[in-house]
Order: C-alpha cells, then structure tokens, then sequence
C-alpha cells in the first residue's frame, strides 16, 4: 500500500471514530435536525442536513491537515500545536456547545408555544 493511501485510510478511520466518539458532534446534528422543521418531518431532509454539515465539517478540517502537511514538508522541525492554543480552541469548542443548547432550548419552547397557539385556534 503507497504511504498516500494509507494516509488516507488512517484518516478516514480516524475521522469516523472521532465522529462516532464526540459528542460535540451528536449534538451539534441533534441540534440542528430538532430545530429544522424540515428535518423533522422529513428524514430524507434530515439526513440531507447531516451530509452537509459532515461536508463543511470535513472540508475545513482537510484545509487545515493539507496545510500542516505542507509545513511539515516544508520544515525539518516537527510542528506540534502549543498547549495554551489546544486549550484555547477547546474553550471555544465548549462555549459553542453551550451557545448551540441555548439555542435548541430556546427554539424548542418557541416551536412549543406556537403548537400551543394554533392547538388553541383550531
């Protein structure tokens, strides 16, 4: 096996643990499929908005590995991120997860409200 190839294999798996293992992730999609009317009535339409946010997730992430790659390349030192930055971006991960629960909550009581309303309509 070239060692390109297994590169890309070994990303490729490491990329479906990490989805299968974060729940950054679960939450995130759980999130925006309860909040997508379309998503919810739908499963053709929920699984759409799963494929597109895997793709915008993926795509950002293969920015960043071929530019790694092309450092490294590029460099004879070994480039690592620096802990203060991992636990930076970490915080940031954190905080929008939290930010993306404020929001399905808060959507979650306005699509409840509105059912209420209408219920009493009809």
């Amino acid at each position: 096996m070239s060692a390109t190839l297994e590169l890309v294999s070994t990303g490729i798996i490491m990329g479906i643990i990490h989805v299968l293992t974060g729940p950054d992730h679960l939450s995130a999609l759980a999130t925006l499929s309860g909040t997508t009317p379309t998503a919810r009535t739908h499963p053709l339409e929920g699984f759409l908005l799963g494929v597109r946010w895997g793709l915008g997730h993926s795509i950002g992430i293969l920015c960043v590995g071929t530019t790694l790659i092309l450092l490294q390349e590029s460099s004879a030192e070994w480039i690592g991120m620096d802990p203060m930055l991992s636990t930076s971006l970490e915080a940031f991960v954190g905080c929008f997860m939290l930010l993306l629960g404020f929001y399905g909550i808060t959507k979650s009581l306005m699509n409840k409200r509105l059912a209420h309303e209408s219920a009493v309509l009809e």
